[in-house]
């Protein structure tokens, strides 16, 4: 009997080991949103802009409590973006990148003059923001790519909006390094209206679609006591929201700006910004469970609490979510 508890033990212990890892790899919805490598793909930003009589283009996206930025600029070396300034540069929350030698440096910046200078956040007591960069150059333009969240709480960043207008000041310089500027300008850009993202997925199929693009699920939605489960990242992750494990307690974090939502494994209630909730009040069976070393959550109840509209048509068994609620 002691033996059988022990192997009992370890099989568990690995199971837990396994689904955090594979919490922690990116599922293939993630390839709908901006991917930060350097290189700016048509098609690949929900908006872009074109400045300085066609020398800078700026894309961008915004999604949930994230903004993903591409610039290209004809220049070899260093481009920036300024955000929101107050008059000329001052105030403005300013990033600063380049490539040298095949190594991109992306600055978290904030201008505290008219003209200049703009340190970094860090030695204003602030905090480097960025939450990934990538860049490339190549024949005589240079890319840089970064996401950072809309709202950072630092005081040496500005917010930036879900929609509506945003003033920026962009520039670019010969040097891989800061130096002073070659070219510069101004513009207002009109964030636009948030782009309704809509999740499909067949119960029993590991094919979805996003946006009518298809992507492939690491595991394939269930139906379990009347109500849909599946992978948690397929619905958070491209609204913006983050997905985190912990493996002691078998609970799942998603957070976004606003919102912090714990579900835990083979529990009934689940944590809303610290008060409890019941997962479905009519049924206390619904839980999220592991499936085949995958933590598989109540679709409904995580869709909805992160602001989307559910439906499910009962002769496809094709389930569809849509952010924002309509």
């Amino acid at each position: 009997m002691v033996q059988r508890v022990r192997i009992a033990d370890i099989v568990q212990c690995c199971l837990v080991v396994v689904v955090a890892v594979l919490l922690m790899l990116p599922a293939g919805v993630l390839s709908a949103q901006p991917a930060v490598d350097g290189v700016v793909k048509t098609g690949e930003y929900d908006h872009s802009t074109v400045l300085g009589d066609g020398i800078y283009t700026l894309s961008w996206t915004v999604a949930g409590d994230t903004a993903w930025f591409g610039i290209q600029a004809t220049t070899t070396g260093w481009v920036a973006l300024g955000i929101d300034p107050e008059t000329v540069m001052k105030g403005a929350d300013m990033v600063f990148g380049w490539v040298s030698g095949g190594k991109t440096t992306v600055l978290d910046q904030y201008s505290t003059g008219m003209f200049g200078p703009h340190p970094d956040d860090t030695s204003l007591g602030g905090t480097m923001d960025i939450l990934s960069s990538a860049g490339s150059e190549q024949s005589g333009t240079t890319t840089i790519e970064f996401s950072r969240k809309r709202v950072t709480g630092d005081t040496q960043d500005k917010a930036i909006p879900a929609s509506g207008n945003l003033k920026i000041i962009w520039a670019v310089g010969n040097a891989d390094s800061v130096s002073p500027h070659a070219r510069k300008g101004s513009a207002t850009i009109d964030i636009g209206a948030p782009v309704p993202i809509v999740l499909t997925f067949t119960i029993s199929s590991t094919n979805g679609t996003r946006n009518g693009t298809p992507v492939t699920l690491d595991a394939a939605p269930v139906i379990q006591n009347g109500r849909t489960l599946l992978p948690v990242r397929y619905v958070a992750e491209p609204l913006g929201a983050t997905v985190t494990w912990t493996a002691g307690t078998r609970t799942v974090t998603i957070q976004r700006a606003g919102l912090t939502l714990a579900l835990v494994v083979g529990r009934a209630t689940a944590v809303v910004n610290g008060g409890n909730i019941r997962i479905d009040p009519a049924d206390a069976r619904v839980v999220p469970i592991i499936l085949q070393g995958r933590t598989m959550l109540p679709a409904r109840f995580v869709a909805e609490q992160l602001g989307c509209a559910v439906s499910y048509d009962t002769t496809t068994r094709v389930v569809t979510i849509t952010y924002p609620k309509p």
